[in-house]
């Protein structure tokens, strides 16, 4: 039997410490924050078929899709309350068309894919995850090269045509368009995931593992001992050895400003982060990747550099009261490709980390993947891209 000991999280450091100061707690009613907290039943069942560890939005996709490939019972347990990190204070933009610029093209293949369980599953809960169709202007304050020749869905746009995508929109010299992208709320998103993912418990924290012949046999944490089948690590970075792809936290601020006076045709996303606009006329934007920086909460300076931007790249929006800044920190990888795999040296656990900025876009499909490798005993070919053991560029792999 070999007990592996998890190191406590360090209070001091912000990737640790929840969100603060979101715009999305004040878009929802109180019945939504209640179920992101549900807190610890006496009668929670400590033998589980999967034990899925952490309650943002992979953990609850995971989990949702384990109960869809039908495990009749799954427990989550979040130390913090539900989409309490990364999940609970991003953008949310679902936007796989502008995938292939990012991404390898099985990687991007997946965005598709994901995109579209989320829309059905929407649908199949009536709304419940606050999605909303938009069109995707990526604004660039330089030319593109002659000749490039986007794939659809995406249109090259040149100066002369921007005004008619966004009459408000100022000193972009040229831009992308993807039609019918979307936005989702975060927290409305997480709820409706909880309510179908089997039984989810707040203010539990993991502690270590017991590990006998390969296999994971008990998970010891703040409310006592588990005893799953199967583990599934989803606590946006894996805490273990994996020297071919090194993992990093990227902090990331955003603002939201009261209502505007005008309504964007469009999102927008620019090199300096995201415009969107929720439906009572808000703002939300920013979406700045600072390496190395673990402080807790917002850096004012940054979010007053995000105000000006949102004023030079919008006029219109120039005077609008900034009414919430926040940062979170997006747990990412090297090679900027997340992981779902099998955790090594083990038959019976698996891990998801370093989703980066797309985590709530590749939540679903994700989840798919391991629920699918659970429950049928084999990867999935298309689980390749997402691979452990992936090759990683020599200068990626030394940072």
């Amino acid at each position: 039997m070999q007990t592996i000991d998890l190191v406590p999280a360090d209070p001091s450091a912000g990737s640790t410490a929840p969100v603060d100061g979101a715009i999305w707690p004040d878009t929802v009613e109180p019945s939504v924050l209640a179920a992101l907290d549900p807190g610890v039943s006496d009668a929670l069942d400590r033998a589980p078929d999967v034990l899925v560890i952490g309650g943002g939005m992979l953990g609850l996709a995971t989990a949702w899709q384990l109960r869809l490939a039908g495990v009749e019972r799954v427990v989550l347990i979040e130390r913090d309350r539900l989409a309490s990190h990364a999940s609970g204070g991003a953008g949310a933009l679902i936007t796989p068309g502008t995938r292939p610029w990012e991404d390898p093209p099985a990687v991007a293949a997946l965005a598709v894919e994901s995109a579209q369980l989320l829309y059905a599953f929407d649908a199949d809960c009536g709304g419940a995850t606050g999605l909303r169709s938009m069109d995707m202007l990526t604004a660039l304050p330089f030319d593109l090269p002659d000749g490039f020749d986007p794939a659809p869905p995406t249109e090259r746009i040149d100066a002369a045509g921007m005004a008619d995508v966004e009459p408000e929109l100022r000193g972009a010299v040229c831009g992308l368009l993807v039609r019918d992208q979307a936005h989702v709320n975060p927290l409305r998103y997480a709820a409706a995931l909880a309510a179908r993912g089997g039984t989810a418990a707040t203010g539990v924290s993991a502690r270590g593992f017991d590990v006998d012949a390969g296999r994971i046999v008990a998970v010891r944490t703040s409310h006592g001992d588990f005893t799953p089948g199967s583990v599934v690590l989803a606590t946006g970075r894996t805490g273990l050895p994996r020297p071919q792809i090194p993992e990093r936290w990227v902090k990331g601020h955003l603002i939201g400003t009261e209502p505007a006076p005008f309504r964007l045709r469009v999102g927008l996303s620019t090199p300096n982060g995201l415009v969107v606009q929720l439906a009572d006329g808000r703002l939300v934007t920013g979406g700045t990747r600072h390496e190395g920086d673990e402080s807790v909460g917002a850096d004012p300076v940054t979010t007053d550099e995000i105000a000006a931007h949102l004023a030079t790249l919008l006029p219109a929006a120039r005077g609008l009261r900034v009414t919430h800044r926040w940062s979170c920190f997006r747990p990412a990888t090297a090679d900027g490709v997340a992981v779902a795999d099998r955790v090594p040296g083990t038959d019976n656990a698996w891990c998801t980390a370093g989703h980066d900025a797309i985590g709530i876009l590749m939540a679903a499909v994700t989840g798919r993947i391991l629920a699918e490798w659970i429950v049928g005993g084999e990867r999935p070919d298309r689980a390749a891209a997402l691979a452990w053991d992936r090759p990683v560029p020599a200068d990626e792999a030394s940072e």
